[in-house]
């Protein structure tokens, strides 16, 4: 996403100063019914499989590395699959937090807030990002937008094709080290349901 990779950009150069919190949701309502295979456990069932990997994607992109100490509460359906998900991460070195937010249960912000000890970066529904903003104090300083017609996934599907095509098995934007962490972040936040 040209935005997100913008916002990247931003942290980088130090326009927020030192990152101190990752705040990352992402959720909408999704009435249980056992028949639908987002609630199946067989078949990858639950918020964080659905969802949560989004938020938890945004904190590996700006914090790099595995949280030193770890907070998970979870809400489950009916049926046990867990449908409301907050992970508090907790990194000692540099100081931070990065609270993630998933759910079935209802509809969150889904929001990207990045807040560094001299200023602020927002982006809404960062999933599909289309815009950012950059605040100091409470007046934006800078924004970037990306106008499109799509939702933005086009943006991976080029991505990809333009790997597949130069023969590369690996991607140098999500390598394969990202994607091991993603997993083994969801798959430590399921110990502790």
């Amino acid at each position: 996403m040209p935005v997100i990779q913008t916002v990247s950009h931003w942290v980088s150069q130090g326009r927020i100063g030192q990152l101190h919190h990752v705040k990352a949701d992402f959720g909408f309502p999704l009435p249980y019914s056992s028949d639908l295979r987002e609630y199946d456990n067989k078949l990858a069932g639950g918020c964080l499989l659905e969802m949560g990997i989004y938020p938890i994607a945004m904190a590996w992109l700006f914090l790099g590395k595995d949280p030193d100490q770890q907070t998970v509460w979870h809400h489950k359906a009916p049926n046990g699959v867990e449908d409301d998900v907050v992970v508090l991460n907790v990194f000692d070195t540099p100081s931070a937090t990065a609270q993630l937010t998933t759910s079935f249960r209802s509809r969150l912000n889904n929001n990207l807030t990045l807040i560094g000890d001299q200023g602020t970066i927002i982006v809404q529904d960062y999933w599909a990002a289309r815009e950012a903003k950059l605040y100091r104090h409470n007046q934006c300083i800078d924004r970037c937008e990306e106008v499109r017609e799509q939702q933005g996934f086009n943006h991976q599907i080029e991505q990809v094709s333009c790997d597949i095509k130069a023969g590369k098995i690996e991607s140098s934007v999500v390598t394969w080290d990202d994607s091991r962490a993603f997993q083994r972040h969801m798959n430590k936040i399921k110990t502790q349901f």
